[in-house]
């Protein structure tokens, strides 16, 4: 899925095979399938919190949570959003559709 195909409505669900911990204020992937770590912080951090809480959410819930949560602008958020899912997307940890 390319970041133009991308919106609020999209659901996004971890990977099988993926593993994450806090350490430090961030979170520290591990895909078990590529045998490789990745690590977020900021604001990509929160973005993985929210959907591991939910297993299966859509890009729009958690656009809606991280705004009643930091004062940015709504464009920016989406754009940051969109452009971390995708990412996740290509490495494999993430799952959208």
């Amino acid at each position: 899925m390319s970041e133009a195909s991308i919106n609020d409505a999209t659901v996004v669900s971890i990977s099988e095979g993926v593993l994450s911990r806090e350490a430090g204020g961030d979170t520290v992937l591990l895909s078990l399938e590529q045998e490789r770590y990745f690590s977020l912080e900021g604001a990509a951090n929160r973005m993985w919190e929210l959907v591991s809480e939910s297993k299966t959410t859509t890009i729009g819930s958690v656009l809606a949570a991280m705004q009643e949560e930091f004062d940015v602008d709504p464009e920016v958020l989406q754009a940051d959003a969109f452009r971390v899912f995708q990412l996740l997307a290509e490495q494999g940890l993430v799952r959208l559709g």
